[in-house]
Parts: structure tokens; sequence; C-alpha cells
């Protein structure tokens, strides 16, 4: 009987320490550089890519009953296909 007590009270031990340790992890705080947080301050202006492709479309049909599909370039300078693009980038 008292070795079931021992069981049971190292069981809940090795359960506690498990998760004391494992809140520690979760809660750890993250630190980044100062190039890693120039990096993000850069992408979240709007530095890191200019998507004014004057000679780009802002939609397209994705489907269509006559035609063939063709490819073309959206305002981000990404290759699309689809079917008559429409509106000009500005």
């Amino acid at each position: 009987m008292k070795t079931k007590k021992v069981l049971i009270a190292a069981a809940f031990a090795a359960v506690t320490l498990l998760s004391g340790y494992n809140y520690v992890q979760n809660n750890s705080e993250v630190k980044l550089s100062d190039l890693a947080l120039a990096n993000v301050e850069a992408l979240a202006s709007g530095e890191g890519g200019d998507c004014r492709n004057v000679n780009g479309y802002k939609s397209w049909k994705t489907s269509s009953i006559w035609g063939g599909q063709r490819e073309f370039y959206d305002c981000c300078y990404n290759l699309r296909s689809g079917y008559s693009p429409e509106g000009t980038c500005i």
C-alpha cells in the first residue's frame, strides 16, 4: 500500500515538473536582432516590393466560354494566366 502511494506521488511530481517546464518554454520571450527588426519594419511599410507595374492588370476573369486563356502580368510583376484581364495599375 505504501509503494502505491509513493508511485502516485512520484507520478504527480513528474507531471507537475513537466507542466512547469512546458509553461516556461512557451512563455519565453523571443528576441529579434536589429537587422531582423529593420526587415520587418521595411516590409510593413511597403519598402520591400513595389506593386506599381503600370503595364499590369488589376483583375481578370478566371473562366470563359469563348476565347483562350492567356498570360499577363499583374500589378506586382507576377505572371498570371486567365481570360480578359481588366483595369490597369496606377
